[in-house]
This record gives C-alpha cells, structure tokens and sequence, in this order.
C-alpha cells in the first residue's frame, strides 16, 4: 500500500489575478564581458495596483554594449530565461532596431516551444544582437 499526496496550487480566479509589469534593461548587466553576466538577478514586477514582487531571472552571453545604453547578445548563444513562475504571461517584448530573436512561452525554465505559462526565454538569432529592453507583462 503506497500513500500518494498531490498538491494543488492555489487556484486564483483569472478575474481576480494582478496584471504585473518587469523590464530588463543595461543597468542589470555590466560591460567587463559575456561571462562576467552569466548569473541569476533579481528583478522588481509592479502591479497596476501598485504592489510589487521580486523576479529572479538568468542571462547568458549577454552583457552591456560599452558606451551604449543597450545589451549586446552573442549569437546563438545569448539568452534570457526567468527562474520564478509568474503565472500567465501575457506578453514579452523585446525592444531593438533591428536585430532577431525569439520568444519562447512555457510550463518550464528555459523552454524550448511556444505556448502559455508562466515562464520565458528570448534568445539571440544568428548574429550578434542587441536591444534596449525587455518588457514583460504577467498576471497572477
């Protein structure tokens, strides 16, 4: 006889969930190089309530671009995945000129498809990239 426990998380009415807001920007990341970035930080998500919530998130191969306001990715290799769940993304927006990324959506860290979830990773194309910004939107 095996004894088997499930647990549920809290259930929160979708009417009822907080529309939160995050950006990732240069002044998370410093100049010295690629690998000096490569570690977990912390971000603060702002509800349009007011409340807020910390954000942990993970970078690699990505770093500021000297002189510049903006995050320089390598290619192929640069990316952005977040550690904490955040429930239901409704958008993440990656702000640049010109460069190509994707977006990936899912029920993991660093997910490989798209589909909904709670967590994201934007990825760098086949050149060096680079953008000004990251916005992401997420209710819970």
């Amino acid at each position: 006889e095996a004894t088997v426990t499930f647990t549920q998380a809290k259930y929160t009415d979708p009417s009822q969930a907080k529309t939160y807001t995050f950006t990732i920007d240069s002044s998370s990341f410093d100049s010295s190089s690629y690998a000096n970035n490569n570690y977990e930080k912390t971000s603060t998500a702002t509800a349009t309530d007011g409340s807020t919530m910390e954000v942990k998130w993970t970078s690699y191969q990505v770093y500021k671009k000297n002189g510049a306001d903006s995050m320089q990715w390598q290619k192929n290799a640069g990316y952005i995945y977040n550690s904490t769940d955040l429930g239901t993304i409704t958008s993440v927006t990656v702000n640049t000129d010109s460069s190509t990324f994707t977006t990936y959506i899912g029920t993991s860290e660093q997910p490989s498809t798209n589909g909904e979830g709670g967590f994201f990773k934007v990825k760098a194309g086949s050149s060096t990239s680079y953008s000004t910004s990251i916005v992401v939107t997420f209710q819970k």
